[in-house]
Formats: C-alpha cells, structure tokens, sequence
C-alpha cells in the first residue's frame, strides 16, 4: 500500500464468496472513517475455492480492516453454492496476517458452543487485533434508505446439528445465541452487546471504546 497526500492511508480488504456486499461495506467504512476523506485503499478478492482464499488471504497480509462475508458453520466457510472455502483442516496453511479488525460475516462462524475449536476462533489466532463473529445465523438488511446504512442480525437457530459423528444427525435444539461475539488470540470470547444486531458504525464504535482500534 502507498501513502496518498502524504498521509497514512486507512487499508481495508475484503474477502467474499460475490459481490452482493463489498459495495455496501466500502460505503460503510467510507461513512464511518470520514476524517480519511479520500484516502481509504480497498483492496478485494473474490474466493469459491480454498485457493482462491488461500491467495486472498496472503495479499491482504496487511490491512487494518478485513471483511470476510461466506455463507458457513462453526468449522467451515462456504461458497454460494454451498463448497468448502475453508475449514479448521486448511487453517494451518495461512500465514498470520497483520490486521487490526476483522469481520467474519459468517452463519455461526462464532457459535459459542464451539467457542475453542470453530472459525473464528482459530482465524483469532491468525491476526494480531480482534475478530467479531456471529454465534448465530447472520441475517443482513438495509436499515436507513438514505444513508444506505445495513444491519447485520445474529439470529438464533430452531435447530442445531450436533458436531458429533456418531449424532449426525439427528439435531437438538439450540437454546442460546449470545449474538455477536469478540474473538481475540488466546481471550474468552465475550458479546459485544446485549442486541442481537448491530451496524458497522456501531462495531467499530465497540472497538474504539473499549480500545481496541
């Protein structure tokens, strides 16, 4: 990354399975990092494969914010088509990166029950600042027509299948989504607030109060 108007620039990556929500979160970073004017670097890959993932991931080896938006599971990122991205078997093979923020927008790519051995935990232990991911099922929608501005919801299951082969299936119920939690290497995950949806902005809001950005 080059500096611009000799001034640091805001570097931020996005990683996704399509383009559906890369534009809207370059708005989103736009509108909350305001003071950078201008001087924002997106940088983005699109990825349907682990290889595609694997070359994403070491190009944006530097950033100070990451996007990841997969469909997925506790131990998998999914493509639109419902391939593996990525699973806790693949982990070893990337490199630790130096990013500061990370947004796994991800179907219970944080779910609490699996809170020591899921994705996000062990994509924590890749970078240096923190992770927020959801313990449930993320569902996204526009909340401010005129800003543009979007929700992202961490929605309880009815259902969970039960990561155990011997009871796979059948299910059991899910009693709890805690909503969206903080990830950070080698911390007990903990949620960023009681509700169950928050907006970039408000993340970002998180992070700086508690500093962490």
């Amino acid at each position: 990354y080059d500096d611009l108007c000799g001034h640091a620039a805001l570097k931020v990556g996005m990683l996704a399975m399509s383009n559906s929500l890369t534009r809207n979160f370059e708005f989103a970073v736009r509108r909350h990092f305001t003071e950078y004017g201008g001087n924002i670097i997106f940088r983005k890959f699109l990825a349907a494969s682990f290889p595609a993932f694997l070359l994403g991931w070491t190009h944006l080896h530097d950033v100070d914010i990451l996007f990841l938006d997969f469909h997925g599971e506790p131990y998998r990122l999914q493509n639109e088509h419902g391939g593996t991205v990525l699973n806790t078997q693949y982990l070893n093979l990337l490199c630790n990166i130096n990013a500061r923020f990370v947004f796994l927008n991800v179907c219970n790519g944080g779910h609490y029950d699996h809170r020591y051995s899921n994705i996000a935990h062990y994509l924590s232990m890749k970078i240096c600042g923190s992770l927020i991911a959801s313990d449930g099922t993320v569902y996204s929608y526009q909340s401010n027509d005129i800003t543009g501005e979007r929700t992202f919801q961490s929605k309880g299951d009815m259902y969970w299948k039960e990561y155990n082969h011997a009871n796979y299936p059948p299910y059991r119920m899910r009693l709890t989504n805690y909503g969206w939690m903080l990830y950070q290497h080698g911390k007990q995950p903990r949620c960023i607030s009681h509700r169950k949806a928050a907006t970039f902005d408000q993340m970002m809001k998180f992070l700086k109060q508690n500093r962490l950005f």
